[in-house]
């Protein structure tokens, strides 16, 4: 891809994207696929879960919450990834 030329991506007024963290982003993803970002989450949640079934922490509801926001998050950025444009 020529860099030079780049993409405009229009954000809402009342954003808290920055267009760093924008690139932040997509350096993210020149690392891994959102797939296998998701699916470490998955695994991570997964073995957390199984070694800590005892006792969970007063957050784990809220720690839940948020990587429940995360997995979807993989999941929509994956789709739209493939879609071409």
């Amino acid at each position: 891809m020529d860099d030079s030329k780049g993409k405009s991506i229009f954000l809402p007024q009342n954003s808290k994207l920055t267009e760093d963290a924008v690139k932040y982003l997509d350096d993210i993803f020149d690392y891994s696929s959102p797939e296998e970002y998701r699916e470490t989450l998955i695994e991570v949640y997964q073995v957390y879960i199984m070694n800590e079934h005892k006792s969970l922490p007063q957050e784990f509801e809220h720690m839940a919450g948020h990587l429940y926001f995360l997995i979807n998050f993989f999941k929509k950025i994956a789709a739209e990834m493939k879609e071409p444009r």
